[in-house]
């Protein structure tokens, strides 16, 4: 018979840090809590914060004068300053093996966003444009199992 082992619990921190050409600089803290209840069960919790500065092509000026008078003519002829997209994500894990060839785990995630960059598609022409959305958020949830060969087979997402 196997001797019990005590629960035990870690805390992982980091900081990544990015000074992007003509932002200013972006510190990205991390950490996540591992805890092990038992041999056969690890619990995790996990939270970032995200810093991303626009793509190259939101770093030069605009000409939108050029489209005045076109289909593409754009309602408002001034363009803001980009800015960096801000998110936190948190997400929540756990899996538990179950005899030597089975594991089950499931982990959920929620991401919230400032300023979140995306590539619209404007006009009837083919015409993508870089776009910033103020607020946004997106969440998933996936299941899973682990077999004897190491496989995973997701179950559900």
């Amino acid at each position: 018979m196997a001797a019990h082992r005590p629960a035990h619990a870690q805390l992982r921190r980091a900081l990544r840090r990015d000074e992007p050409a003509g932002q200013r600089l972006a510190a990205q803290p991390a950490r996540e809590l591992v805890w092990r209840p038992s041999e056969a069960t690890t619990v995790s919790a996990g939270y970032a914060r995200y810093f991303t500065p626009p793509p190259s092509e939101l770093l030069t000026n605009p000409a939108l004068a050029r489209y005045v008078g076109t289909t593409l003519a754009p309602e408002v002829l001034q363009a803001s300053p980009p800015r960096p997209e801000r998110a936190h994500y948190f997400n929540l894990g756990i899996r538990h093996r179950i005899g030597e060839s089975l594991t089950l785990g499931g982990e959920a995630f929620y991401r919230s966003v400032r300023d979140m960059q995306d590539l619209g598609q404007f006009g009837s022409a083919y015409i993508f444009s870089p776009t910033i959305t103020a607020r946004a958020a997106s969440s998933a949830r996936s299941f899973r199992r682990n077999g004897a060969e190491g496989r995973c087979w997701p179950t559900a997402t």
